[in-house]
């Protein structure tokens, strides 16, 4: 992995506060999807960081006020934990944990602030909720007659689940709501 070093070493020239600094992430970011094993670059969200950066500078999102600051901030402190882990050859699993819970604290934010979402993230939340439903009907089922309803009950909850998920999902992508 021969990544450009000379982006983390020049990390402290990038101008404080404004879109500049989200902006020179983009190049660094869009490198380490390509230079990332395909398995880890998805494990670490790297494409949906990238995303989430590219929809927030082409909706000019990013302003003056308190919140767009403490996003910007928190997208920094998420891009230098990538790049720690990048740059990382022992493969040490905290900075992994420290680097979810950023980006995890960054996610909330940004639908709390923006209402933006990961794409696959509203029909992933309409499957659970159908699971969960299909669970209590299969249950319901089961303790009437045969334990195999249990099994019909749960599919049926993921198939509604992921059907409603999914148009709700189309829907939020419609509305320039998903990243």
């Amino acid at each position: 992995m021969a990544y450009n070093k000379t982006i983390r070493d020049n990390d402290c020239l990038f101008p404080v506060g404004g879109v500049m600094m989200i902006a020179d992430m983009v190049v660094p970011l869009e490198q380490m999807v390509q230079e990332f094993e395909p398995k880890k670059a998805k494990k670490l969200n790297v494409q949906q960081l990238l995303n989430l950066i590219n929809v927030l500078l082409e909706k000019n999102l990013i302003d003056n006020s308190n919140a767009s600051r403490e996003i910007e901030t928190d997208i920094t402190d998420t891009h230098k934990l990538l790049i720690d882990i990048f740059e990382d050859t022992y493969g040490d699993r905290t900075k992994v944990k420290v680097y979810k819970k950023a980006y995890n604290k960054l996610i909330a934010k940004v639908k709390e602030v923006f209402d933006l979402q990961p794409e696959g993230s509203v029909q992933s939340t309409y499957m659970a909720i159908g699971i969960a439903l299909g669970t209590g009907i299969g249950t319901a089922l089961m303790s009437a007659t045969n334990s195999a309803f249990m099994s019909i009950g749960l599919s049926m909850g993921i198939v509604f689940g992921v059907s409603i998920g999914n148009k709700k999902e189309k829907e939020a992508k419609l509305a320039g709501k998903l990243f």
